[in-house]
């Protein structure tokens, strides 16, 4: 009788403990209605409501919950403009919902959620305010953070521990970025930082793969902050001003999406000889002016098999498919190669020959393309190739054989 009643006398107190929660969503907009929810709830732990605190100009801290574990719904503070002091949060481990901090007075996030581990949505910030975060540095799960339109943050550190999560930061002038360091996986990383702010990044030696897409828009000399990046699945998109080299990305092996790159310095895609060519779904190199090495052999393969590639405005050697392809066959010893192979006549009428003077020499598979790149005809190992079909012009005809790409300028005069 007496565990009976015990047991009775437990279940009743936690029945009390939860009742001791408003339910619903709670709409504040004072300070006097935070000071006075620790006073109506004092044992209020775990609360299963949403709270927004809007529009209120009076709230200056949020001590009035400071005994919250668990928020089993949305939390929103916006236009709080004299908001500086969020300790009160300290206690919370758990948001069922999006976490939004939106224009308030809050000057630095430090060490203020030190216990919080999952937001079930996303983490918005966005003050104008705020100049430091380090903080968050037990936040596991999170499907979204966004750090965005912060125009005075020069400082982010913490978000250590995070798994699989979607980072954007936007849109702020950040100069020190010094977080991620435990993250191992990202679905999506996007840096858009003012691009007259010089944006220093601790590397992240243990970022392994990005799930989705990899995209930068900022000022940095270089890449050697994803020293061990080894899995993109959505693409690369680097516009990086005063970047000199992209050899950080050495480690990177797939893409399974597009590159494209944009920069006035850069003059090689050094960096991206690793990735394999059947990962990489187009080329876009446009506007880097310096840039004039491209001749990877993976960009060759790429090229040479009817690749999708787009090119603008880029210095001499990277400005058109017969340059980059020209300069593949010199950089696979074409003088050795050309020696064993004779093509014949050029400029063509009909027929073009294709002698070996090399038996041992074997030929897998012929191309032609335009100069724009396009893929014209693919042809099988023949030694003599009808073109009198083909409109009269410059084409670039390509030789995949086993011991590299040959590439050779022809003439279709009609």
């Amino acid at each position: 009788m007496k565990i009976i009643v015990s047991l009775f006398l437990i279940v009743f107190s936690l029945f009390i403990l939860k009742a001791q929660c408003p339910t619903g969503t709670l709409t504040i907009n004072s300070q006097s209605q935070i000071d006075q929810f620790i006073i109506d709830y004092p044992n209020c732990q775990e609360i299963n409501a949403s709270i927004r605190i809007l529009n209120a100009p009076s709230v200056t801290n949020l001590n009035g919950f400071q005994n919250l574990t668990s928020i089993n719904g949305l939390l929103e503070i916006y236009n709080c403009s004299n908001l500086t002091d969020i300790t009160g949060l300290s206690n919370l481990e758990r948001i069922n919902d999006d976490f939004r901090l939106d224009s308030t007075g809050v000057t630095m996030i430090e060490n203020n959620f030190p216990k919080l581990m999952h937001i079930a949505g996303k983490l918005h910030i966005d003050n104008e305010n705020l100049i430091k975060i380090d903080d968050f540095k037990n936040l596991v799960n999170c499907n979204l953070v966004e750090i965005i339109g912060n125009i005075n943050l020069n400082q982010l550190m913490g978000f250590d521990n995070l798994d699989n999560s979607t980072v954007r930061i936007e849109s702020n002038n950040i100069e020190f970025i010094d977080a991620f360091q435990n993250v191992s996986k990202m679905q999506r990383l996007n840096i858009s930082n003012n691009t007259d702010i010089f944006l220093n990044i601790s590397p992240l030696y243990n970022l392994l793969e990005i799930s989705s897409s990899l995209s930068l828009n900022m000022r940095s000399h270089s890449l050697d902050w994803l020293p061990n990046l080894t899995s993109i699945n959505f693409g690369l998109s680097i516009n990086i001003f005063e970047l000199n080299d992209i050899s950080g990305l050495s480690n990177l092996n797939c893409i399974n999406g597009l590159i494209y790159i944009t920069n006035s310095n850069l003059n090689s895609l050094t960096g991206l000889q690793n990735i394999n060519s059947e990962s990489i779904t187009s080329i876009n190199l446009l506007n880097n002016s310096n840039l004039s090495s491209c001749s990877l052999p993976n960009i060759c393969s790429f090229i040479s098999q009817g690749g999708f590639t787009t090119l603008i405005n880029n210095e001499q050697g990277c400005n058109s498919v017969e340059e980059i392809l020209e300069s593949c066959s010199m950089s696979i010893d074409s003088h050795e190669l050309n020696s064993k192979i004779n093509i014949y006549p050029n400029p063509v009428k009909n027929d073009l020959n294709i002698s070996l003077k090399d038996n041992s020499l074997k030929v897998n598979k012929i191309s032609l393309y335009d100069l724009s790149g396009k893929l014209v005809n693919e042809f099988e190992n023949q030694s003599k190739l009808n073109l009198s079909f083909y409109p009269s012009g410059n084409y670039v005809i390509v030789l995949d054989t086993d011991k590299g790409f040959i590439s050779k300028k022809i003439t279709i005069a009609k």
